[in-house]
């Protein structure tokens, strides 16, 4: 019979798991684990219904006009990414919009956009 004192059990439950091999490993190995991390995290594009393109949509212009900042929600690769900025430029065509953050510019395409917080 094995008696585990508190620390052992600890000790156990924060166990490094792969990341204590990879000093073992070839730099091909640890780049193509990497891969496969990176592409667990990857979801899918979530479908928007016409009444949440409109409010983006609304919000987008909102934003335009009054210059607030706001919090966009991009899909781009199989992952969400939160942009913070304000919204300088939008494309007449519907295309494209272009967000600033002091001296930094990011384009998004609208098709792209999931979620829109003002802020």
């Amino acid at each position: 019979m094995f008696v585990y004192t508190w620390n052992e059990v600890i000790k156990v439950v924060r166990d490094r798991g792969s990341i204590k091999w990879t000093s073992l490993m070839l730099p091909e190995h640890a780049g193509l684990l990497n891969e496969l991390w990176q592409e667990d995290k990857k979801t899918v594009k979530p479908i928007l219904d016409s009444q949440e393109i409109e409010m983006i949509n609304n919000g987008l212009m909102a934003a335009y006009e009054t210059q607030k900042p706001v919090i966009l929600s991009v899909y781009r690769n199989g992952c969400v990414t939160d942009y913070i900025g304000t919204i300088v430029k939008l494309d007449k065509g519907g295309v494209y919009l272009m967000l600033t953050k002091k001296h930094a510019k990011n384009f998004f395409a609208f098709q792209d956009i999931i979620a829109l917080i003002e802020n």
